[in-house]
């Protein structure tokens, strides 16, 4: 499977965003995963000012960087370029939020906590929090 299939499978990002490209910079260490939106996003979309469903492409905000989980001890960053939507009954235009935005908070802190502590065990995390990590990324 080419790296760019796994990684739309990894993000669950369905038929309306596609991993484009992997960029790997190895004089920086790090991975750019990039990511497009695809027609069935305007499919799924309504517009958070109004909430209709009659919503198509516009433009697209600047470039973002967005900081993902290590790969193979390499920094990833997922890249993109949010597109922008009018909503055709109140004429707004708006940002389109990223699926992948806040997805990982708490694995930071798990992570962050594993570094200081030495080992994941000590973590003190609810246990519900944990039912509720494993469901969401499966067992």
């Amino acid at each position: 499977m080419i790296p760019e299939k796994v990684f739309q499978q990894i993000l669950a990002l369905g038929e309306a965003w596609r991993v484009v490209r992997m960029d790997y910079q190895e004089k920086k260490q790090r991975v750019l995963i990039r990511v497009e939106e695809q027609p069935a996003l305007w499919k799924q979309e309504s517009c958070p000012h109004c909430g209709g469903k009659a919503v198509r492409g516009y433009d697209h905000a600047p470039e973002r960087r967005w900081r993902h989980l290590n790969v193979c001890q390499l920094r990833s960053e997922i890249v993109c370029a949010l597109p922008r939507g009018e909503c055709q009954g109140c004429r707004k235009i708006y940002t389109v939020q990223a699926p992948w935005e806040g997805r990982s908070r708490g694995l930071l802190w798990l992570t962050t906590h594993y570094k200081r502590r030495g080992t994941i065990k000590k973590a003190l995390v609810p246990k519900m929090a944990l039912v509720v990590f494993l469901d969401y990324f499966g067992s």
